[in-house]
C-alpha cells in the first residue's frame, strides 16, 4: 500500500469519526460541543481512536484532531499488524476555517501523517481494505 492510498482511506475513516461524534449535526455550536467533549475522551469509533482534539485559536482555523487505529481494530487485525506499521501510525486532519459552517469546514479538511514509514509499502492494500468493508 502506498502513502496516498492509505491517507484517502483514513481521511475518509476520519471525517466519518467526527461526524459520528457530533451526531452529524451542521449547527456550529453543537458541532463544537460535541468534537471538543468527546474527542478529548480519546473516544473510540472503530476502528478508529481519537488522540487529541485541539480547538482552533481564531475563525481563520480549523479543528485539529490526531488519529490513530483502535486498539480492538488492531487486535482483531493482528497479522495486519504484523506486516506493517499500523500499531505506529498516526495520523492528523485538520478542519478548514471554523468561519466556513460545519459542512464547508469538513470538506475542506486536510490530512497529514504523524508518522510515516517506508514500512507502509508492506501493508496489504486489498486486505486492510477488506478488513474496514467488514466493519459495518
Amino acid at each position: 500500500m502506498n502513502k496516498e492510498e492509505l491517507s484517502v482511506v483514513l481521511h475518509k475513516l476520519s471525517l466519518l469519526a467526527i461526524s459520528e461524534i457530533t451526531n452529524r449535526t451542521v449547527d456550529d455550536a453543537e458541532f463544537d460541543e460535541g468534537l471538543l467533549s468527546y474527542g478529548r475522551c480519546r473516544v473510540i469509533t472503530e476502528p478508529l481512536q481519537f488522540i487529541s482534539v485541539k480547538p482552533p485559536m481564531s475563525d481563520d482555523e480549523g479543528y485539529r484532531v490526531i488519529f490513530q487505529l483502535s486498539p480492538n481494530y488492531l487486535t482483531q487485525h493482528y497479522t495486519l499488524c504484523i506486516k506493517g506499521v499500523l500499531p505506529e501510525l498516526k495520523w492528523k486532519v485538520t478542519l478548514g476555517q471554523k468561519s466556513l459552517g460545519v459542512v464547508e469546514s469538513l470538506a475542506n479538511s486536510q490530512f497529514d501523517f504523524d508518522f510515516v514509514s517506508a514500512e507502509i509499502e508492506a501493508i496489504d492494500t486489498e486486505e486492510f481494505l477488506e478488513t474496514i468493508r467488514n466493519l459495518s
